[in-house]
This record gives structure tokens, sequence and C-alpha cells, in this order.
């Protein structure tokens, strides 16, 4: 932070000055006759060369973070690191747990409105949702300057990022659920969903998109399934899992269906 008089920035040791980032500004320091200050050598403004910003930022903040920086979706994009940080305030918004979704928010607004869904993972919502408290940020699945993995994830692949919190859906089980091992997005949405436990749609329908064998799977649901004109009980509780309980996998030597 540019705050010279937080012990926590680097402007505070002493080894850094206004023009560590803005250039040699002399001129700067006077104003003009009219009143007006000539700009420094450097400026972060909009309509400034996005390269030259992000070069100064980059001189110093080169660590194991910012490694896939260069080539990054967001460098590609043009975006200047003072489009997500702010550097003169005591708090950096987008460092700040709380914060730090309204600042992705502003590019991602897909995103914001999957978490404002029924089904999500415990991110802030906006400020007009105070009441959904955020435990978690984007960060905390998301590498923003950059990564090896798609989407910017922290972890190589989706799976990997998701093992990270749900270690139990990891395996490796006796009997595989052959979608779990591929994809989890296969079944989920990753930021929010109006199906609970964030499934892309609602079951029996979700399943049976795969499972069209001989037996129940194959028989048609409908609204005559639920009262009051029936009682499935493949439509109603937990549909499909009132049965299959281990549907990420299963130990058991009988779980050749994940039903144990």
């Amino acid at each position: 932070m540019g705050i010279s008089g937080d012990p926590n920035s680097p402007f505070a040791e002493g080894n850094h000055g206004c023009e560590s980032c803005h250039g040699p500004s002399a001129a700067h320091t006077k104003k003009n006759k009219d009143g007006t200050r000539p700009s420094p050598a450097i400026t972060f403004a909009r309509g400034t060369d996005v390269e030259a910003q992000n070069a100064v930022c980059m001189s110093c903040h080169e660590d194991g973070s910012r490694f896939h920086w260069p080539g990054s979706v967001h460098d590609v994009e043009g975006n200047a690191c003072v489009d997500c940080h702010d550097l003169h305030t005591p708090s950096d918004p987008v460092l700040t747990l709380e914060s730090q979704p309204e600042v992705c928010y502003q590019c991602h607004k897909e995103q914001r409105a999957q978490f404002l869904r029924q089904s999500r993972h415990p991110v802030q919502g906006t400020t007009d949702s105070p009441s959904h408290v955020g435990l978690m940020a984007c960060t905390d699945c998301h590498q923003p300057h950059g990564s090896a993995g798609p989407a910017n994830l922290i972890r190589n692949t989706l799976n990997e990022q998701c093992y990270e919190c749900h270690a139990e859906k990891r395996g490796p089980f006796l009997w595989e659920h052959a979608p779990v091992q591929e994809d989890c997005s296969n079944c989920h949405v990753p930021h929010g969903s109006n199906y609970e436990n964030l499934l892309v749609g609602r079951q029996p329908y979700l399943c049976q998109q795969c499972h069209l064998a001989d037996f129940h799977p194959s028989g048609v649901y409908s609204g005559t399934g639920v009262p009051p004109d029936g009682a499935d009980q493949r439509m109603l509780g937990k549909q499909c899992l009132n049965c299959h309980v281990q549907i990420h996998g299963s130990n058991h030597p009988g779980g050749l269906r994940q039903t144990r």
C-alpha cells in the first residue's frame, strides 16, 4: 500500500517513495500558474498504457503467486493491476474477505447472479444481500494472476480444487461413479444453482441423462409422482438418493450400484 504512515506499507520503511511507482516527477511537486499540477511521469489512470502500468507493479511483485501472469486471461484481456487493486487505502478491498467478491463481480456478473441462487457456496453476496455472510472468497478457488489450471483455478483440475474441501469425495472407491472421477461439473454448478447441492438439474431427470437401462431408470417421471396426484419415492425426498445413497462412490462389497 502506498501509505507512509502505515507500518505494514513498504513506504514506511523509507526504501520507497512516490517516484518508486510514478517515476521521476519533480515537476509534479509544483503547480502551474493556473493552479493545475503537471501529471507525474507515470500515471495509473484509465486510458494510459496498461503494459507500462503493470510493468511498474511487476518490477517488485514477481513472486510465485504471479508467476503465471504473462499470458493469463486477465493479462490477455488487457486488465491493469489497478483495475482490481486500490493502493492508496489502508485496506485494499480485493484483499479483504468481505469486500473481495464485489470487486470481482464488477466484471463477472454471471457469477454474481449464481451466488444469489438457492444453493450456492458461502461466498459473500451483494451489498443488497447482507444476510448472506461470506465464509469464502473468490481466491479460495481461483488465482486471479493466472494459473496452470482451467478458469484460473489454484489446482490443475476442477476435481483437485473441489477435493481441497470435499476430500471425502476423492476416493479411490471400490465401486466408482464414473462422472464423479471425470469432472465434478458433470453434475454440479461450482458457483450456485437453483437445485439442491448445486446440481445442474433436478433428480431424477439429471440422473436419467446417463441412466436409461432396464427396470426403473427408464421410467417416465412427471408431476403425477408427487402429491396430491401420487407419491413416487423416486420423485420425493432425495429422489434417486433415497436408495443410491453413496452417489459419489462406495467401498461396500455390495455397493455396485452405490446403494450402500
